[in-house]
């Protein structure tokens, strides 16, 4: 063996030598409770207030003359083996002034200002009998605080049929996964009849 090659064995055995001590030294580990916490990120996490994560929660539904609905959309559960259940969250915010009224009576008597309320429902689906319940019922006040609730199990809960065109209608296509509704088109062209031959 020359000389060159002794020198390059001498230096590759002293660089694999020197790498589990490299490897055995302690890692700073302030700020970590436990090991999960651990993230390798190429970009820095995004801190979210309270209110901009419960903003996220939401997808836009449709708005009408009682308020603005949302869905979850993590919330959607799909039937399970057995039963043909299938359940959403909505969320009814922007109420009319009528409806802000009636909860400002009944939660904020004494408040001189009507207070921002909003809802929150979980409907269920009977997918076969296109029934609908809604089996739970959360009302917030303006800074988040729950003011009211109320649960109705399903198996006692009073399913009916799902209106068409309805808000309900629209959380159950969400939440079946169902295509959005073709839009009906026009007999002729200019909207008129055809003529009969």
């Amino acid at each position: 063996m020359n000389m060159k090659h002794t020198a390059i064995l001498s230096l590759t055995l002293a660089v694999l030598a020197a790498s589990p001590t490299l490897a055995a030294a302690p890692e700073d580990t302030t700020g970590i409770d436990a090991p999960g916490e651990w993230r390798i990120r190429m970009i820095p996490e995004e801190r979210l207030s309270p209110e901009e994560q419960e903003e996220r929660r939401w997808t836009p539904l449709l708005k009408n003359d009682i308020g603005t609905y949302d869905y979850e959309e993590s919330s959607i559960v799909k039937e399970t083996p057995g039963s043909d259940l299938i359940s959403v969250n909505l969320r009814i915010s922007q109420l009319n002034p009528q409806l802000q009224e009636k909860l400002k009576t009944k939660y904020a008597p004494s408040s001189n200002a009507a207070p921002t309320f909003h809802l929150e429902e979980t409907l269920a689906f009977h997918r076969d009998a296109n029934t609908y319940a809604i089996v739970h019922t959360k009302i917030f006040g303006e800074k988040m605080e729950l003011l009211d609730e109320k649960d109705v199990p399903v198996a006692t809960a009073k399913f009916q049929l799902i209106p068409p065109g309805s808000v309900v209608e629209a959380a159950w296509e969400k939440a079946a996964g169902l295509p959005p509704p073709e839009p009906i088109a026009k007999e002729g062209a200019n909207g008129e009849e055809p003529e009969e031959k």
